[in-house]
């Protein structure tokens, strides 16, 4: 792992733990630029936003097998990119497989908007 990629990943780790405080984008952009005072404010923002898409994508996809679900699959947001075009063209899936990105629910890239939904 190179050093740009480890402090990627300290970054998301914070802004994930940040983001499962609390909800709201400004305290979480906040603590980013906290901790990492090098990120500029549209860093710190896409690094919130991503980390709250990805808390309340966990949330869903544990909510949906919690309630008994056993398919899923993604709604694409508008000019969605080609992973997460990839991922909706396998069509539904088990509630526990991964997607053809490697993950179980969205956010699948930064600033990524798609959402999961149950399927049948």
């Amino acid at each position: 792992m190179s050093k740009e990629e480890t402090k990627l990943e300290i970054i998301a780790k914070a802004a994930l733990k940040a983001a499962q405080k609390t909800q709201k984008l400004r305290e979480v952009t906040k603590t980013l630029r906290t901790q990492f005072p090098e990120l500029t404010a549209a860093e710190a923002k896409d690094g919130a936003v991503t980390a709250i898409a990805w808390v309340a994508g966990r949330a869903s996809w544990i909510s949906y097998m919690q309630r008994g679900r056993v398919r899923k699959t993604i709604v694409l947001c508008p000019g969605a990119c080609e992973i997460c075009r990839g991922n909706k063209e396998q069509g539904p899936i088990p509630i526990d497989e991964a997607f053809k990105s490697g993950q179980q629910h969205p956010p699948f890239h930064g600033s990524c908007r798609c959402a999961l939904v149950p399927s049948r």
